[in-house]
């Protein structure tokens, strides 16, 4: 590059210099007028100080299921309610009946069913019939779901557990009678019959369920699900109902002061003839007896606002048969479990909290023989 060239180049770098100072310039006095304006109009920037909300905590470690909710499901049994109540309940279909849950992908034994606080357990090795299938919608007053091992108040598991809350006897007299038809041929009717004066109250009640079987989105019923499997269903199975049960159950509660109840309950159950088809059994009979007996004694002084002594007793005697089944030779089950237990709690109100406290036991016995005998179904 000559002389003449370094020239220009020179010249042409300042000319380019030149013309960006003076746009610089102007654009600081455009920003300058531009806060000035802002400032002047009261939308100028300015600083949020601190918010403080406050409000009340919402206490979502229970949920509970009212008697009257549950009364407009037209569903055959808690699992089917429960599943359609809750979003963290699913349910296990087994069969027509007797279905099982889990919460939040727990269940079977990480989930436990309490009965007015006591365990409740079918006798079934296979699960073929869940804890809630052994209680009658009619008893109850309502659920409670405890999500999680943290209260231990309660037989505790990982999952967490529901507390079924029967209806107690009243003074005075009340009464209900309740109907339901559906598909497939489910029918269920109960009455429940309740009063007494303030020393004695009593409560009695019964109900009959049946239904025939129902079929899926194919169109196939329930012993079509056997088919090509062991221990498919044989023909006499395509015709039969899928389950049938009778509950009867009564209270007798004595009030002899202000400060003490005394109650006494026992339920029965009887089913038959249950179609189980995930599994090689069916139910030909299932027997439920669940006795238990409190005393509750208020007002003691200032250690005790309220302390509760109990004692239970669950039953479950299970039949599993093949007489339904394609088997060359038919077996017959006899399952049985009881669980014994009882408790102490007190209650105690302070001034910081109140306070509950106590012990409870429970014992489990279970026993099962299996024998191959010709079918009992139809003797």
């Amino acid at each position: 590059m000559g002389k003449h060239g370094k020239y220009v180049v020179a010249l042409i770098l300042l000319m380019v210099l030149g013309s960006l100072q003076p746009q610089e310039s102007h654009t600081q006095e455009k920003h300058g007028e531009e806060n000035a304006s802002l400032a002047a109009s009261g939308r100028g920037p300015f600083q949020l100080e601190t918010i403080v909300v406050t409000g009340a905590a919402i206490d979502d470690e229970k949920q509970e299921i009212e008697s009257r909710e549950l009364r407009v499901h037209n569903l055959v049994d808690f699992a089917e309610i429960l599943s359609d109540e809750l979003v963290e309940v699913s349910m296990i279909r087994k069969g027509g009946y007797g279905n099982e849950i889990s919460a939040r992908g727990f269940g079977q034994e990480n989930f436990k069913v309490l009965l007015d606080g006591g365990i409740l357990e079918g006798a079934c090795g296979s699960r073929k019939d869940p804890h809630l299938s052994h209680i009658n919608m009619l008893t109850v007053q309502k659920l409670t779901l405890q999500q999680g091992p943290f209260d231990v108040t309660k037989m505790g598991a990982l999952g967490g557990y529901v507390d079924v809350i029967t209806r107690k006897p009243e003074p005075g007299f009340d009464g209900e009678i309740l109907g339901k038809f559906g598909s497939y041929g489910f029918y269920s009717g109960g009455i429940v019959i309740s009063g007494g004066s303030d020393k004695i109250q009593g409560l009695f009640g019964y109900n009959y369920s049946e239904s025939d079987q129902y079929e899926d989105g194919s169109g196939d019923p329930l012993w079509k699900v056997r088919e090509g499997q062991p221990a498919s269903y044989n023909n006499e199975a395509r015709d039969a109902e899928s389950f049938q049960k009778h509950d009867i159950w009564g209270k007798l509660q004595f009030t002899p002061s202000e400060n003490h109840t005394i109650l006494l309950e026992h339920t029965y159950g009887k089913a038959d003839n249950i179609l189980s088809p995930r599994a090689s059994f069916d139910m030909e009979e299932e027997l439920t007896n669940l006795t238990k007996a409190s005393w509750e004694i208020r007002n003691l002084g200032n250690l005790s606002e309220k302390l509760t002594f109990s004692f239970y007793r669950n039953e479950v005697d299970h039949y599993p048969s093949q007489g339904y089944r394609t088997v060359a030779v038919p077996k017959n089950n006899k399952v049985e479990s009881v669980i014994t237990g009882g408790g102490i709690q007190n209650v105690t109100e302070t001034d910081f909290a109140t306070l509950t406290y106590g012990i409870d036991v429970y014992h489990r016995d279970w026993w099962g023989g299996r024998i191959q005998q010709p079918d009992r179904c139809n003797n």
